[in-house]
């Protein structure tokens, strides 16, 4: 399982070197976020939040989506065995905004929302 994320890191960073077309910034940041979190790589993933949060602010890219999900890993990183509890909160909350129509454009190309279900499964597994 390390190896497929590390191999996702490698896609991600030359998606990143040819240029990442604007519509797609908000989607590759959170790609990042995850993949580093799954890695358990924290000093990186805290980089990546403030990196993150900054650059999509910058591209008015900061959606209430982003902000739930970096909500999420401060949250997490503050207090790991909260995990359970935190995913379960973010899978509510993302539920939520992919029932708005005006607000769920984000789940078009990546559902969250699933990821957090898939998080929970795997928890409930160990």
């Amino acid at each position: 399982l390390i190896e497929q994320y590390t191999t996702a890191l490698d896609w991600l960073n030359a998606w990143f070197k040819i240029g990442i077309l604007e519509h797609s910034l908000a989607h590759a940041r959170l790609f990042c976020l995850i993949i580093y979190f799954k890695l358990g790589w924290t000093d990186v993933l805290k980089s990546e939040i403030a990196t993150a949060k900054k650059v999509l602010q910058k591209h008015k890219q900061y959606s209430e989506v982003i902000h739930l999900f970096i909500k999420f890993l401060k949250e997490v990183l503050k207090s790991p065995q909260l995990l359970a509890v935190k995913l379960e909160a973010l899978e509510i909350q993302l539920f939520h905004i992919q029932q708005n129509p005006e607000k769920n454009q984000f789940f078009e190309f990546f559902d969250l929302t699933k990821w957090c279900k898939k998080q929970l499964s795997e928890l409930k597994k160990k």
